[in-house]
């Protein structure tokens, strides 16, 4: 999630595998997107994963909800005017990725977006099963491109 302030909020589409395209991205000049050879080096020197810069092909598509409590508010942002109707104050510039000791966990998301607690397996907006090419955004998303489930 990325707080703008003012109650203006996007938020990263964790996408199935997210995590390693914007890591091998931002890593691809040293690693070639090899996983064995990025994970070997992180195990050994993980010192000289600090802060990288991912490019722009890496960047994870935003979004947003028009109101936090409703799941079907949801829009794609466009990353060069994220809120339109503030004249293009806001712009996605650039991303930088954080290679961290531990896995941080929050429930800052779930407070922001309470409705998520309850989808189980269907999309965002409650509809499971739909298969159509002009489907909503809220149809096409579901909780875990928004928070990881611990595994039990």
């Amino acid at each position: 999630m990325i707080d703008f302030g003012s109650e203006r909020k996007a938020f990263a589409v964790i996408a199935r595998g997210i995590g390693q395209v914007v890591g091998y991205g931002a890593f691809d000049a040293d690693y070639d997107k090899d996983p064995t050879a990025l994970l070997e080096a992180l195990a050994q020197t993980p010192d000289l994963f600090s802060i990288h810069s991912v490019p722009k092909r890496f960047w994870p598509q935003l979004v947003v909800f028009e109101d936090p409590l409703d799941p079907l508010s949801v829009r794609r942002a466009e990353r060069h005017d994220i809120f339109p109707a503030d004249g293009g104050a806001y712009a996605l510039t650039g991303v930088e990725i954080e290679i961290l000791d531990t896995t941080p966990t929050t429930k800052k998301i779930a407070s922001i977006l309470p409705w998520l607690s309850t989808v189980q397996s269907s999309s965002i907006d409650g509809v499971a099963g739909v298969i159509s090419p002009d489907r909503p955004l809220s149809n096409e998303l579901y909780r875990t491109q928004f928070i990881q489930l611990k595994s039990e």
